[in-house]
């Protein structure tokens, strides 16, 4: 027989405890979900923050006037003054205030190794996209050849293949349509450089009158145009006296109409060793009217005569005596990677790597400028003649000298116009690279 079990009866005070119990739960689901709620959000939070963009998480205050540490200008992307432009960033790294420069003893010319030689390619690390001083390359030719080249990183390229004609028209030749094509490959700015097949007689003639003059500016103004080059680059040599307020007239009117389209002018100026062992300017070019209307000037110095002082440091003074008539931010120093012969004690005529090669064979001396050029005598048909040319010692001292006396200047600009100028390029990549680690171990 089964038992029944009668529940007891339940009482008004149970049924409150149970009541509250419900509540209770009620409140703490509701406390809970709340705090899981609020814990997602704070981690959502953190998150965020922990990896936000690197432009956010590096940013820096910006420099003040009364900052003490020197710093050293990287191709300054304040050439872009218009406003769609103003993405690039501002280059620059700070530099060690114990450089210094140690005058070397003549040694031997430093050669890369033949495996090198034999494959230009394998030339190239990429150039440190922060280094000292920066690089543009001046007259590439060969497109094919140079193929590595563009695929580099450089501040800038000057190309060949674009010459005035006797009419004044714009020539380009298939040469610089190669050249344009290659160039693209890279990020760099593109100056195409204008050269002139015709005399300077008729150059002068041509651009006296303003229509002619106005054609030319026209075409090059197209030109940059159409292949979106950064600016047009005027090297124009054997300036007559009588034609200095001439070619004034004709760089300030170019230089209008270029900034007017948003682009820049770059020219080329001469710096003289004269008789004196002095540093001067043609007559004919007036370089504090020619650095005011251009955005940019590359400086070469040129010696003009073989007795030249060998203890004295002309880079040094080339430059020191262009910032007294340029503005230092617009100064480009041109660093030679070619070799030169004297014909007689007022000319120096260029020579091709293979030329050195076999005139260095007949060497009885070599001397070492201040500025780091090799100077040796050789024989020509019996004759004493001296060769200038370049080797790693002298390329780092030139870079050195730059670094330490004149950080204020743009840069440095060296032509690579055959394959063998590539060693040279590569001498001064080396030193770039010295210089970025000798900057990281500062810091």
């Amino acid at each position: 027989m089964r038992r029944k079990h009668n529940l007891p009866p339940q009482s008004e005070d149970h049924e409150e405890s149970f009541s509250q119990y419900t509540k209770f739960l009620k409140r703490s689901t509701t406390a809970f979900i709340g705090l899981g709620l609020a814990c997602s959000i704070l981690s959502f939070i953190g998150t965020y923050y922990l990896f936000k963009p690197d432009h956010l998480n590096n940013q820096s205050p910006p420099s003040t006037p009364s900052d003490p540490t020197p710093h050293v200008v990287v191709d300054r992307f304040d050439r872009y003054p218009d406003s769609q432009n103003n993405s690039k960033q501002d280059l620059s790294t700070t530099e060690s205030p114990e450089t210094t420069i140690t005058v070397i003893e003549p040694k031997h010319v430093v050669s890369l190794p033949s495996k090198v030689r034999e494959n230009p390619t394998q030339l190239f690390p990429l150039l440190p996209e922060y280094s000292s001083l920066s690089i543009s390359v001046y007259y590439p030719s060969r497109p094919t050849e140079l193929k590595p080249l563009y695929q580099k990183k450089f501040n800038q390229i000057y190309t060949a293949g674009f010459y005035l004609s006797p009419t004044g028209e714009l020539e380009k030749t298939d040469e610089g349509e190669n050249t344009l094509q290659m160039a693209s490959m890279t990020q760099s700015d593109i100056y195409i450089s204008l050269e002139s097949k015709i005399s300077p007689e008729q150059f002068y003639h041509w651009i006296s009158s303003p229509d002619k003059r106005n054609l030319t500016i026209n075409e090059l103004v197209k030109l940059t145009r159409k292949y979106n080059l950064r600016g047009v680059h005027i090297n124009l040599n054997q300036i007559q006296l009588q034609d200095q307020k001439l070619f004034t007239t004709f760089i300030q009117e170019l230089s209008r109409d270029l900034h007017d389209s948003h682009k820049k002018l770059s020219i080329s100026l001469h710096a003289f060793i004269n008789t004196q062992n002095k540093v001067e300017n043609s007559p004919a070019e007036n370089w504090h009217q020619l650095g005011k209307y251009a955005d940019q000037v590359i400086v070469k110095p040129v010696y003009i005569h073989q007795k030249t002082s060998y203890s004295t440091n002309w880079l040094d003074e080339v430059i020191k005596f262009t910032k007294q008539q340029i503005s230092p931010t617009k100064i480009h120093v041109h660093i030679p990677t070619n070799a030169y012969i004297n014909k007689n004690d007022d000319y120096w005529e260029e020579l091709s790597p293979h030329e050195v090669e076999t005139l260095l064979k007949t060497k009885s001396d070599t001397v070492r400028q201040a500025n780091g050029d090799l100077i040796s005598t050789v024989q020509v048909a019996g004759t004493k003649k001296s060769v200038i040319y370049q080797d790693e010692i002298g390329i780092s001292n030139k870079l050195q000298t730059i670094k330490a006396n004149h950080p204020d200047i743009a840069g440095v600009i060296s032509e690579v116009n055959d394959s063998k100028n590539l060693e040279s390029i590569h001498l001064i990549e080396k030193e770039l690279h010295r210089s970025k680690k000798a900057q990281e171990s500062y810091k």
